[in-house]
């Protein structure tokens, strides 16, 4: 079955609805953050923890948890410091905001790290893998940007393949197309849409994000939004 990378940025990514820029039957969209991450204590290297590293041993740290450390208003200023830090400052004005990345980086202890972007997040692929079967599916379906479609059957999934699968741009879907994740350069969230229209699919996740309206665009920081965390650990 095939299956065309999608990513909802449409032609200007601060006014286009995301929900407007989705495909025929699909009614509801999130953004779904990654979130930052703590390691062990004890745990000490000069470089970055890998995926497997993080996937094994590494503990969440929700974007509110962060906002809450910065005294931030709104979770919007998480994001936008986020963004920041994986941009470095540079692009899109609303992003050029080095001062809220500075907060950030003062606020959080030294053991935790920011969201790897670019990729999905390997602390939620066991919870994309969970909505994405919660309707039966046995197969989940996927393109690489770089490299290209195809599937994988479920029961059958490795370690290995689920860091591939958060390896890069990806986009993912159930064999029946319930459901699509996608995530894209420069970003430490993913969106997911769906053809329900509510998000019941996200219980028992660790997801935190937001809701996107029906006029959300991608670059959502500067409307209104739902914040919300299913995480309750």
């Amino acid at each position: 079955m095939s299956l065309k990378f999608f990513y909802p940025i449409g032609k200007d990514p601060e006014k286009d609805s995301v929900i407007g820029l989705l495909p025929d039957g699909y009614k509801s969209a999130a953004v779904i953050f990654s979130p930052f991450f703590k390691m062990p204590d004890g745990w000490n290297s000069p470089d970055a923890p890998s995926d497997e590293e993080v996937y094994k041993f590494a503990d969440r740290v929700s974007w509110k948890e962060v906002q809450i450390r910065t005294r931030f208003d709104r979770i919007a200023d998480v994001s936008i410091g986020v963004t920041a830090y994986v941009t470095g400052g540079c692009g899109i004005n609303i992003y050029k905001r080095m001062d809220l990345f500075e907060k950030i980086q003062e606020a959080i202890d030294p053991d935790v790290f920011f969201p790897y972007e670019d990729q999905f997040s390997v602390l939620l692929i066991d919870d994309i893998l969970k909505v994405l079967t919660s309707k039966g599916a046995t197969r989940i379906l996927y393109n690489k940007l770089i490299e290209g479609e195809g599937e994988f059957e479920l029961k059958e999934l490795t370690l290995d393949q689920k860091l591939f699968l958060c390896s890069g741009p990806m986009f993912l879907m159930d064999e029946h197309k319930e459901f699509g994740f996608t995530c894209y350069f420069d970003e430490a969230s993913m969106v997911f849409f769906t053809k329900e229209d509510n998000f019941n699919c996200f219980k028992s996740t660790a997801f935190e994000g937001v809701y996107l309206e029906k006029e959300t665009p991608i670059i959502w920081e500067n409307h209104q939004c739902t914040h919300f965390n299913y995480d309750r650990t």
